[in-house]
């Protein structure tokens, strides 16, 4: 995918019509790494609201793609992860770790 192509795969991951759309709009945004920042509130919305698991677990992944960037997403994976089935738990402390420790290496460069 192209970074152009973000907003229109947001727009798919905020679909509930079809669980499927909503796991490869996830897995796309994650291919997409730091450029798909701008879907951190919407993959949240998906690791919170979907009733399909796949879709949940690939949004935990693609927050993980993103980085450090979406730090924003920080609380919503500590809360889903308390009570998260185990592979969706697993995804979801990757998650916060990445972008955590990421981010805490880029401000200690940054000083």
């Amino acid at each position: 995918p192209s970074v152009s192509e973000v907003p229109a795969l947001i727009a798919l991951l905020s679909d509930q019509s079809d669980s499927e759309i909503s796991y490869w709009a996830a897995t796309l945004l994650g291919r997409l790494g730091p450029q798909a920042v701008d879907a951190t509130q919407s993959l949240c919305d998906c690791l919170q609201d979907s009733s399909f698991l796949p879709a949940k677990e690939r949004a935990a992944w693609a927050l993980m793609e993103i980085g450090p960037t979406a730090s924003d997403a920080i609380p919503v994976l500590q809360s889903v992860c308390e009570s998260a089935p185990a592979r969706l738990h697993l995804l979801c402390h990757r998650a916060m770790k990445v972008i955590g420790t990421m981010g805490s290496l880029v401000a200690q460069r940054a000083a």
